[in-house]
């Protein structure tokens, strides 16, 4: 009898166990995804290594809707040049998580791929998914890269209305001086194109008020000064300009083209041009 009732245990154990396992399966397995997914991300520094793919596919084994990983390795595929691997993996991490990977998807749309229209459709719905529209991609506001977004596309009204209405937002709230100077220069090359001078030589001013050093704002009034045949003073900005730039007050990236990105070069040709 006692036999019985052991074999009897034994199969109610064999019979049940896979159950029990099945029924906490959803929480065990997002815990050892995530687990997995650190491990992975402890190779940064070797992003795309050969382990750090294994930890990432063992990661997907688990769970495979952990948005993280689409979204880690869509991240080393656009930096490194893969565009074609980068969509489908970009656009599952969104499928799966849009409030969290929607606003990057733009951001590589408006910085690396030039789709003008395509970053201000994404950004235009994550400052709607965000609800409070405050909301930053890559420590850039939304609204700053909705406003280059429409610079892109040309839309030179839409791009200033926007720049202005996040500066009057951030003056209301902080202060003049919490503006990041380069929405100024943003502004005032909007301007610039729209044909609309005074303005545009108003917002470089604020500009190299709060940041006297900045190469592209010297760079932007010394065209300006050019177009108002003032070539002496030109000169000067472009001098500046200069100065500046070869010291490192100017924005670059290794990786990629920033809008309005100013070359050395650039300047050079300038100076080339105005300064005889």
């Amino acid at each position: 009898m006692k036999k019985v009732n052991y074999t009897l245990r034994i199969f109610l154990t064999l019979l049940f166990f896979p159950l029990l396992t099945l029924a906490q399966n959803d929480s065990l397995n997002i815990i050892r995804s995530n687990e997995y997914f650190q491990k992975g991300m402890t190779f940064a520094y070797h992003d795309g290594c050969y382990i750090q793919q294994l930890y990432y596919d063992s990661a997907l084994m688990f769970n495979p809707e952990n948005d993280d990983v689409y979204y880690e390795r869509a991240t080393h595929k656009i930096v490194s040049g893969a565009y074609l691997d980068y969509f489908p993996l970009i656009d599952k991490a969104v499928e799966l998580n849009p409030l969290k990977h929607l606003g990057y998807r733009g951001y590589v749309r408006l910085f690396f791929l030039k789709d003008f229209e395509g970053a201000s459709n994404d950004l235009i719905k994550i400052k709607e998914l965000s609800k409070t529209g405050e909301y930053a991609v890559m420590a850039i506001h939304v609204d700053i890269l909705i406003g280059l977004s429409y610079a892109g596309l040309k839309k030179y009204p839409e791009a200033i209305r926007t720049y202005q209405d996040f500066i009057e937002k951030t003056i209301r709230e902080k202060g003049e001086d919490w503006v990041d100077p380069y929405v100024f220069v943003y502004k005032a090359i909007a301007h610039y194109y729209s044909g609309q001078m005074i303005p545009a030589m108003q917002d470089l001013d604020k500009a190299l008020k709060y940041y006297e050093q900045c190469a592209e704002a010297h760079f932007w009034k010394a065209r300006i000064l050019n177009q108002r045949m003032d070539q002496e003073q030109a000169c000067q900005y472009l001098n500046s300009a200069l100065n500046y730039a070869q010291i490192g007050y100017y924005k670059k990236d290794p990786f990629k083209d920033l809008p309005y990105q100013l070359y050395i070069e650039d300047i050079n040709s300038e100076i080339g041009k105005s300064c005889k």
